[in-house]
């Protein structure tokens, strides 16, 4: 696995597709930020005792921590990009939150099962009206199952399938030492890439060694990732108010 690959999990056929490339996750062109790095808040564990995750070899502490994160059965990812960003609760067949492109305006999602509920708001309902000829509004729910093109490629940022097929090391990682995120003891783990591309990942030193934080440096590609609320239920449900029915084509 190399730099310009982690953590690119969207469906490549179905969302960037020729209409919709820049409404998926992989698609766009997009504004640089000027900190667009999200905050790790990492939980305290109250009382939680040393994991000895250090004590592996590097590409065991990732894919450690990698099958950590997809056994809690949930979790909270928040996602940055230049221009891009997401604040997302996951699970397998759930997904709830707020994707933010600083270019387009931003849009609500829920995911049930294969239903999903997208919820513009005007700035990037016009945009999509604007991108696609077909008129968008605000003021419903659009709904779709996971064949509908554009539902599937909205919902590319819920990446469920990090539980079913938790990313695994292909080598190249340098241990670090034990230190400290927003006060909880980590592991750190780092590739260096091309052209002063750069990962370090964090491993919680305590408690169950959950991945933590993903801080990517010199890629506009790979995002920045943050993991919390591990095991806490997503809870999503179908929306109230209007719902409409996303165009097929």
């Amino acid at each position: 696995m190399n730099l310009t690959h982690l953590h690119v999990r969207t469906a490549a056929a179905l969302a960037c597709a020729a209409t919709l490339i820049t409404l998926s996750a992989c698609g766009g062109s997009q504004k640089p930020a000027a900190d667009h790095k999200p905050k790790a808040e990492a939980e305290p564990r109250p009382g939680a005792k040393p994991n000895s995750i250090e004590k592996l070899a590097a590409d065991a502490i990732y894919n450690t921590a990698t099958r950590a994160n997809a056994e809690a059965g949930s979790l909270r990812e928040r996602m940055a990009r230049p221009g891009i960003t997401s604040d997302l609760r996951l699970s397998p067949t759930e997904c709830a939150g707020t994707v933010t492109r600083s270019a387009e305006g931003s849009y609500e999602i829920i995911r049930k099962g294969a239903d999903t509920w997208v919820k513009p708001n005007a700035q990037f309902a016009a945009w999509m009206t604007k991108s696609t000829g077909t008129a968008f509004s605000d003021s419903a729910w659009l709904h779709g199952t996971s064949a509908n093109p554009v539902t599937s490629a909205l919902g590319s940022y819920c990446h469920s399938e990090q539980f079913a097929a938790p990313d695994a090391s292909a080598g190249g990682l340098t241990k670090g030492r034990v230190t400290q995120l927003d006060g909880l003891p980590v592991t750190s783990l780092a590739r260096k890439g091309k052209a002063g591309k750069s990962v370090t990942y964090y491993i919680a030193s305590t408690g169950t060694p959950n991945m933590i934080m993903q801080d990517v440096t010199g890629s506009a590609t790979s995002p920045d990732l943050t993991f919390s609320d591990f095991g806490k239920p997503v809870g999503a449900q179908k929306p109230a108010g209007p719902i409409a029915e996303a165009p097929k084509d």
